[in-house]
């Protein structure tokens, strides 16, 4: 037979008591969580996204580029239906422009959200000027002539950070988008086209 230890100072009997205490209380929530998650069945799905998603500037969103962008949870700026918006060498990302900046002033966590929104038309004689001196230094910018059209929408976030979004229009149904905070990146470079039916 082989020799037992001896109980030194009661700490079996208080592994056993400890045991007994956090065992009985986890085995009842294993019984009881099944059934605590279905007691409520109501559908707060309308509500959750409409506290989630608050669209405050939706409706002062720049009528220059409404047939072209939207914004989305005060949050994002995308393709409006009947638009596709894509990188250049792919079919399948969906670009979207984000309230946080590529560069911003300071760090701090948690979503951004637009905060002011201001599109200009810019005037013929500078379009030239700026294909040369900005977007056909952007790697990804293939184009070998300046757009005939071209809109600035300066975009600033919550933070107080702006940045420069440059819609390029090539024809009526397609050009290109280039972010520019301040550096106009080749990530941040994109096309768009209308959808045809």
């Amino acid at each position: 037979m082989l020799p037992v230890a001896a109980d030194r100072g009661g700490l079996v009997q208080s592994a056993v008591t400890i045991m007994k205490k956090i065992i009985k209380p986890l085995l009842l929530l294993l019984l009881c969580a099944p059934v605590l998650s279905f007691a409520h069945t109501d559908n707060h799905d309308a509500d959750e996204e409409e506290a989630e998603c608050e669209n405050h500037l939706a409706e002062s969103f720049p009528e220059l580029l409404k047939p072209y962008a939207r914004l989305e949870c005060d949050q994002f700026i995308v393709n409006p239906d009947g638009w596709q918006w894509r990188y250049p060498s792919s079919y399948f990302d969906r670009p979207y422009i984000p309230a946080f900046a590529p560069k911003p002033k300071k760090q701090v966590a948690g979503m951004r959200v637009f905060k002011q929104l201001v599109a200009e038309e810019v005037a013929a004689t500078q379009i030239a000027e700026l294909h040369e001196s900005k977007f056909s230094k952007i790697r990804t910018y293939k184009q070998s002539q300046p757009p005939h059209r071209l809109v600035r929408l300066k975009a600033t976030n919550d933070l107080g950070d702006s940045m420069d979004v440059w819609f390029g229009f090539l024809n009526g149904d397609k050009g290109w988008v280039s972010i520019c905070s301040p550096v106009c990146a080749p990530e941040y470079f994109f096309l768009f086209e209308r959808l045809k039916h």
